[in-house]
């Protein structure tokens, strides 16, 4: 009997999820009629989208704040990232089989053209060995700059925070400022260190954007958790000194004590001093409590978050410093070994495009019996738009996707939401901020809410936005110097000149809009990726510049260019 029900309970299960799987082959069949028969396509969109996501991923992830007047605040809450979901979806599944393919075959004509053309298999192991060379100073550098992060910030900071209770008011300000401008100091020099050596010894370009942006990661994970814990501390001041024995006025010779009954003056006098070194006494005993709190690192007793919560704060996959995060319950090492796999393939899979494309184009440019004309210039143009939006995606994939769901695994770590669902935007307002929510979260609550709340928004109303895109794209300017070896603002103007105008576009909410959007995403990728191919061939085949050889684009210099058409 427990065998005929066992077998009807598999055949009931295998029923219903047969008839779950028709209804929504069924209904995203419907989602992709609908709207030819619907007027509205922004209200079939969002109707797709919440069908597909989880209403945790389609929620707003910042609260209002608490504060009167203040801007809303981050908020963290147990979700998945929206394309772990789409993808549990068969006919998303299957676009990503369709990319795996498209990379298999792509590997393979590859290898297939190199075998017939010069007898050997070239895998590209050993461009992918050159990018990510020196690996001996990358692990210098990570270790150096991990180690400064958590044991020069974090004593100092405690230290800070436990003994600045021992000044009186006035003092104690002197000394919080003078705080400022050394934590200020110290993040230059954090800055500035690695750049000198890196300028210094130039690293291959993989192993210097792997530097680069661990550096600029530890830099605003170190602001951050200053900026969030330092108003804590600030805010258990202690007051000292409340009563002042010479301040009395004992003129009077009668002194009136709170039950009604006089005294005189000296008695009054010398009661009230008892009080004040009662006072003093338990000011000096919690003083010395916090004195040794610092050498415990005691967070009751300091007002600074302990140690553990600093280091997982490190290692999170979030910018924005909390007391704790949502958790989830159990570690799956397949999925964290899927996703790793991912980030290799993705590696791969770019090194082949850039090789391939940058190659074919640009490997003899800057040489003088190869002067590149203007029909040429526009072909690699157009041409270069296909592999730069394919590198775009595969970098979003491979550090948003599957390294951080990788790390957030590991680390139990529950918000997933690293970034929402981008490739739906219909403007680039809406695009800057669901492309990366990691980095957005921090520019939002440090820079553009803080310059909000400092007032500067009255003074010139975007100039909070434009704090906000000045310092994105320093940060990622900074990236590329020194990841390819030389200064060449093409993305600083792009991004900073117009991706910052393209912001005050509002785009129709339409399918038009999106278009628009990806067509300008394309072009715009299309054309950086082709001046910095440019460029990294240019110091290739190029002679250096007498001086200022880092500041020079050789592309523009060395006479690459021929303005005839053929």
């Amino acid at each position: 009997m427990d065998q005929t029900f066992r077998e009807n309970t598999n055949k009931l299960r295998t029923d219903f999820l047969e008839h779950v799987d028709s209804k929504l082959c069924e209904l995203i069949d419907g989602l992709v009629v609908g709207p030819r028969e619907m007027n509205d396509s922004h209200n079939v969109s969002e109707l797709s989208n919440s069908l597909l996501l989880s209403p945790a991923i389609l929620s707003s992830d910042k609260q209002r704040s608490t504060t009167g007047g203040s801007l809303p605040e981050k908020v963290f809450c147990n979700r998945d990232s929206p394309l772990t979901e789409l993808l549990r979806v068969p006919h998303f599944k299957t676009i990503h089989h369709i990319f795996i393919a498209t990379l298999s075959l792509f590997m393979i004509h590859t290898l297939v053209i190199d075998l017939l053309h010069t007898g050997t298999l070239d895998f590209g192991v050993d461009m992918l060995l050159w990018a990510f060379g020196s690996r001996q100073t990358v692990l210098f550098f990570f270790i150096f700059m991990n180690l400064t992060a958590m044991l020069v910030l974090y004593p100092a900071f405690h230290f800070w925070a436990t003994l600045r209770h021992d000044f009186e008011l006035v003092v104690r300000k002197k000394v919080d400022r003078i705080t400022a401008g050394i934590f200020l100091m110290f993040l230059l020099c954090f800055i500035f260190i690695p750049a000198t050596i890196l300028w210094m010894n130039p690293l291959p370009p993989a192993s210097g954007a792997a530097v680069t942006m661990e550096q600029m990661r530890l830099m605003m994970k170190m602001y951050a958790f200053v900026r969030s814990c330092a108003p804590r501390v600030l805010a258990q001041d202690i007051p000292i000194n409340r009563f002042k024995p010479e301040s009395l006025d004992i003129t009077d010779n009668i002194c009136e004590t709170p039950n009604g009954l006089t005294e005189t003056p000296s008695a009054f006098l010398r009661k009230r001093t008892i009080q004040v070194h009662s006072v003093g006494s338990e000011q000096r005993r919690i003083r010395s409590k916090r004195r040794e709190s610092w050498i415990r690192w005691d967070e009751e007793e300091s007002g600074c978050p302990g140690f553990s919560k600093y280091v997982y704060f490190l290692c999170a996959p979030t910018l924005i410093y909390k007391d704790s995060y949502p958790m989830r319950d159990k570690i799956r090492w397949e999925y964290v070994c899927w996703n790793f796999g991912q980030f290799l393939g993705c590696i791969v899979y770019a090194n082949f495009l850039l090789s391939r494309f940058g190659g074919t184009f640009f490997s003899k440019f800057g040489h003088p019996d190869h002067r590149m004309n203007l029909t040429q210039l526009i072909d690699a143009l157009f041409s270069m738009m296909l592999p730069g939006i394919m590198c775009l995606i595969l970098s979003f994939f491979m550090l948003l996707h599957a390294w951080h769901n990788a790390f957030a695994e590991m680390l139990y770590f529950g918000d997933r939401m690293f970034y929402k669902d981008w490739w739906n935007s219909s403007s680039f307002s809406v695009y800057y901020k669901t492309w990366n929510l990691i980095v957005h979260d921090w520019l939002y609550t440090y820079i553009f809410k803080d310059a909000c709340e400092l007032g500067l928004g009255k003074i010139w109303r975007p100039l909070p936005t434009t704090l906000v895109f000045l310092v994105s794209s320093l940060f990622h300017e900074y990236i590329l110097c020194f990841s390819f070896n030389f200064f060449f603002p093409v993305l600083l103007t792009f991004f900073g000149g117009v991706g910052f105008a393209l912001v005050f576009i509002k785009g129709s909410k339409t399918a038009f809009g999106n278009i628009l959007m990806w067509m300008s995403l394309i072009s715009g990728t299309g054309t950086i990726t082709t001046f910095y191919t440019m460029e990294y061939y240019a110091r290739l085949n190029c002679p250096p510049s007498p001086r200022f050889d880092f500041f020079i684009p050789r592309a523009l210099t060395c006479n690459a260019f021929t303005m005839s058409l053929s």
